[in-house]
C-alpha cells in the first residue's frame, strides 16, 4: 500500500482551513497490472473534499488537488455547472497527475466543463496485491 504524500497534505490542509467537508467525491478504480513480481490486483482510492464556501477572489469555484471550493450561489455570479466544472479538474489531476501537461480550460470557463479523462492513474491510496 502506498499513500501519495502531496495529496494527503492537500487534504489535511483543506481540513485545517475549512473544517469537515460538506460532501465527498470518492473515486475507486481496480485493475489487473503487471508488476515486477508478476500479475497483481491494484486498487486506487482517491477521496476529494468538497466545500460549499465562497472561494477567494470571488470565483465561482476553485480546486486544488484534493480540495474543491464551490460558491453557495454560483448563478448570482453568472456561472453554471460549477461543481461539475471543478470536478473535471479533479479528474484531470487524477488522470495526468501533478504536472499540468494536457490540462485544458474551455474558452468560457464560467459555464463550460473542461475535457477530462475518466481514468485514474494517480490516487491518494494505492493498494497492490500480487497474484501468486
Amino acid at each position: 500500500m502506498t499513500l501519495d504524500l502531496i495529496r494527503a497534505l492537500l487534504l489535511l490542509g483543506g481540513f485545517l482551513l475549512y473544517g469537515p467537508p460538506d460532501r465527498w467525491d470518492v473515486a475507486v478504480q481496480g485493475a489487473l497490472v503487471l508488476s515486477p513480481d508478476g500479475l497483481a490486483v491494484e486498487v486506487l482510492v482517491d477521496p476529494v473534499a468538497v466545500y460549499v464556501r465562497v472561494p477567494p477572489s470571488g470565483y465561482c469555484g476553485m480546486s486544488y488537488g484534493q480540495v474543491v471550493l464551490v460558491h453557495p450561489d454560483p448563478a448570482s455570479l453568472g456561472c453554471s455547472s460549477t461543481l461539475e466544472h471543478e470536478l473535471a479538474y479533479v479528474w484531470q489531476w487524477r488522470g495526468w497527475g501533478l504536472l499540468p501537461f494536457g490540462y485544458t480550460e474551455p474558452p468560457e470557463p464560467w459555464h463550460q466543463i473542461p475535457a477530462a479523462p475518466r481514468v485514474m492513474r494517480h490516487g491518494l491510496i494505492r493498494i497492490s496485491v500480487p497474484l501468486r
